[in-house]
């Protein structure tokens, strides 16, 4: 039998394993501002070739205002559990659900709360849903969600990919998207490939029951902290209107070239995209590996209430001032940035003073009460 095609996933990496190959696919999905979207077009592509995505062109979507999260929440009333589906994309207008299946079955997943899930999100719009796993095994899935193979997709994808070849010069994403629809293929032929190191799989056989709880956990620690993140955001930023409670939502994200979790606020008052962010991730030069956080803001222009110059000065010198929670960073690059495609930002950010998570909670909520006065009230 003809050995697959070498990839740097699947060499570097536990490639099988569904969180790893959701992140990525989050990443050509709207995960990351300054990575193209093209999987999320190529899947609505192939739902929509079946008649499977009523309401959308997919020639007309503003592909740069696309977004992907990962992991969204939603609390089951039968249990009072939190359950997650693995991908939510959306535009703003539609709402495209994703269950990614590499070799387990979906038979245990809650997909009526997924339902419910993409039904709130929506706010009446489109909505489309779909299970993503190597085959197009259907018996585990409720009828309503549609099995979409990955050689279908891949498939798809480089029949679009050469069309972006035209659109746009070569890059590195190029290179890094075709090596990720290689490995999508060698997922979907796991008779020519090893899948999972033999050690790797007396590992989890023999502590299948900790990895479980461990999983479990993790997934409750990240939902904790974006409760009191956003509790402490809420409740900052109300004290500061006349109108008491101020509305706004949250999300986490991985970011994976950083290595790093997020949680983003956005406070409805600020618009679609500005918002403020908790992010963490294990200090590799600590024994223990402990967290380190730090706090963001992302302004987008044309939302600011004052000019963009005087909002550069002032953070720079309430940075510097000794009651801030936050202090610079050791790369100034990082304090004041300018990025994004289609909506462009202004980015500021600093590191907890306190290097606790009491510390950055802190800052979190100094860093929104600081953009509220300074970005989105208007000068006197």
């Amino acid at each position: 039998m003809e050995s697959p095609e070498l990839n740097f996933y699947a060499v570097g990496g536990a490639g099988y394993l569904e969180n790893p190959t959701s992140d990525l696919m989050a990443l050509f999905m709207g995960a990351e501002p300054q990575a193209p979207r093209w999987l999320a077009k190529a899947l609505l592509s192939c739902l929509a070739n079946r008649g499977l995505a009523e309401g959308i062109i997919v020639e007309s979507v503003d592909w740069d205002g696309v977004t992907a999260e990962r992991e969204v929440a939603q609390t089951d009333q039968e249990s009072d559990s939190v359950k997650r589906l693995d991908l939510v994309i959306s535009d703003g207008d539609f709402v495209l659900g994703i269950e990614n299946k590499v070799y387990a079955t979906a038979r245990g997943n809650p997909f009526h709360v997924y339902d419910r899930l993409l039904a709130e999100r929506a706010a009446g719009g489109p909505i489309i849903k779909c299970v993503l796993r190597p085959t197009d095994r259907t018996s585990d899935v409720p009828l309503g969600w549609p099995v979409v193979t990955y050689p279908d997709l891949v498939k798809t994808a480089l029949d679009l990919l050469g069309q972006e070849f035209v659109r746009a010069p070569v890059s590195k994403w190029h290179f890094f998207y075709r090596e990720f629809l290689n490995h999508l293929e060698s997922l979907a032929n796991p008779e020519s490939g090893t899948i999972m190191s033999d050690a790797a799989f007396s590992f989890a056989l023999k502590n299948f029951h900790a990895l479980s709880q461990a999983a479990d956990l993790l997934g409750e620690f990240k939902s904790q902290l974006e409760h009191d993140a956003t509790a402490r955001v809420r409740e900052r930023l109300s004290a500061m209107t006349l109108e008491g409670s101020v509305a706004l939502t949250s999300k986490q994200q991985v970011w994976r070239s950083l290595n790093q979790h997020v949680v983003e606020i956005y406070p409805a008052s600020w618009g679609k995209y500005s918002k403020v962010v908790l992010a963490y991730g294990e200090d590799e030069t600590d024994e223990d590996h402990a967290l380190y956080f730090y706090v963001l803001g992302y302004i987008s222009f044309g939302t600011e209430k004052q000019s963009i110059e005087e909002i550069k000065q002032r953070f720079y010198a309430d940075t510097k001032n000794e009651v801030s929670s936050w202090r610079t960073h050791s790369d100034p690059a990082d304090n004041l940035f300018e990025e994004g495609r289609s909506t462009k930002y202004l980015g500021i950010s600093g590191m907890p003073k306190d290097a606790t998570l009491s510390g950055a909670l802190q800052a979190l909520e100094d860093l929104a009460a600081w953009m509220q006065q300074f970005v989105f009230t208007p000068a006197q």
